[in-house]
């Protein structure tokens, strides 16, 4: 027979095992991120530089002309990333200059299908960004917009998740980054083990 402590821990431990973030806040270094330049929507790899740590986040100035100017996530955000479906993905997002005109934002690739999410540029001090990781509002470097399974599929095979850092056709871009995250939504099964773990504990208080 299971003990009313060991069931409670059981019930705790299972919860904490759901997926729940993916994050670089840069509080020891750049968290493994690079700057890259790229063709654009096609993504061939031009050139890469190492960004610089600023103590809270990271900076980078344009560094080849010629294509496009994008932060590159490290490892921990590649792969398998279905779990995350319908979570979010937020950051801080700076730049000394910019065309005034929305251009695409966040990129990610996966299975051979490019997605982008398009909006206004980051002012000079750093602006808060957050999307939703489902169809609505992204666009495929195809043409259109992704179908649920189509975006599915790209979060299951993600190998490049990109920030863009440009933000200007004519001039050299100085970005900021920080705050990264990737965040899941816990799964309806997973909060009400949590609660029966919070009740549990409660019981046991009393």
């Amino acid at each position: 027979m299971i003990s009313k402590g060991y069931s409670t821990i059981a019930i705790l431990l299972a919860a904490s095992m759901a997926p729940a973030s993916i994050n670089s806040h840069f509080d020891t270094g750049i968290d493994g991120w690079l700057s890259v330049n790229v063709t654009f929507p096609g993504l061939t790899l031009l050139g890469t530089h190492t960004p610089t740590w600023t103590g809270s986040g990271i900076t980078d100035t344009e560094f080849q002309g010629g294509g496009l100017f994008l932060f590159a996530a490290p490892a921990p955000y590649l792969g398998d990333l279905s779990s995350y479906y319908g979570g979010t993905v937020s950051y801080l997002l700076s730049d000394t200059v910019s065309d005034g005109v929305p251009y695409p934002n966040l990129i990610l690739r996966g299975g051979g299908t490019i997605l982008y999410y398009t909006t206004s540029a980051p002012s000079t001090s750093l602006t808060n960004y957050s999307f939703s990781l489902t169809p609505a509002g992204w666009l495929k470097g195809s043409g259109g917009a992704p179908t649920v399974a189509e975006f599915q599929s790209v979060l299951a095979n993600v190998d490049v998740f990109a920030i863009n850092a440009d933000w200007k056709t004519a001039g050299t871009d100085t970005d900021g980054l920080d705050e990264v995250s990737v965040t899941a939504v816990p799964e309806p099964t997973t909060l009400a083990v949590m609660a029966i773990g919070a009740a549990a504990l409660r019981r046991r208080k009393r």
